[in-house]
């Protein structure tokens, strides 16, 4: 029986070993990357320069140049403010607390701000002027606390007291500039001003009543009567 040729060449095929194929396996990618392209041109990165942000002295740099023309603006702006003020100021009743009461026109030893206020307008030039250095202190302390502020203000009697007498002040003298304020109160920020080397107190033979009464009893150096000013305010 005749055998086909194509039967024939199938058959020689399969009794045939077979041969290797000339191809490679390709390698999966280490640390899960991706295979990409090579880069163009002469690199030994992986990082495309132009993707790096820039260092932090750069960044600081950056930040500076562009807060000139906001650090200008506000400037030019308070300055605008302030000249506003100069050439149109607002009402000074606006700037001022509410007043008191109407009672007549009379006024209450209470009521020592409006005392203050309108004695204001009574003032020479020369106390006008005092008036405005004297109320930027007061404005400064305000946030001290109270016995702190006390302290301040007996510094201060004491240093417009002493010019006028050429002995050491008697206590009472300083207590009688404020008779509102406690008289232990008033020994403790003496006792202060003392220790901060502001003034020193002083046991002064008086026959003035008033004066005696009005010292500090210490325990060491008997009846102070008098304050030597050390350190004007």
């Amino acid at each position: 029986m005749a055998t086909h040729q194509f039967a024939e060449a199938h058959a020689a095929d399969e009794d045939a070993e077979p041969t290797p194929a000339s191809f490679r396996i390709p390698e999966p990618p280490l640390s899960g990357l991706r295979p990409s392209m090579p880069p163009k041109g002469d690199r030994d990165t992986l990082v495309d320069p132009q993707c790096v942000p820039p260092s932090r002295p750069v960044r600081r740099v950056v930040r500076f140049l562009l807060g000139i023309p906001v650090f200008l603006w506000l400037a030019l702006r308070s300055v605008g403010q302030r000249l506003a003020e100069r050439l149109d100021p607002p009402p000074l009743a606006s700037l001022l607390p509410p007043p008191p009461p109407h009672r007549r026109g009379a006024l209450s030893q209470d009521e020592l701000g409006e005392h203050v206020l309108h004695n204001l307008f009574r003032l020479s030039p020369t106390y006008a002027r005092a008036a405005v250095h004297v109320a930027k202190l007061v404005q400064e302390i305000q946030h001290y606390p109270a016995q702190e502020r006390l302290t301040w203000f007996v510094h201060f009697a004491l240093s417009r007291m002493s010019p006028t007498s050429d002995k050491p002040v008697p206590i009472a003298w300083i207590r009688a500039r404020m008779p509102e304020v406690l008289r232990s109160d008033v020994n403790r920020a003496l006792e202060q001003l003392e220790g901060e080397g502001m003034l020193v107190l002083l046991s002064r033979e008086t026959n003035d009543a008033a004066v005696v009464a009005g010292g500090i009893s210490d325990p060491v150096r008997g009846r102070l009567t008098h304050a030597e000013l050390l350190c004007d305010l």
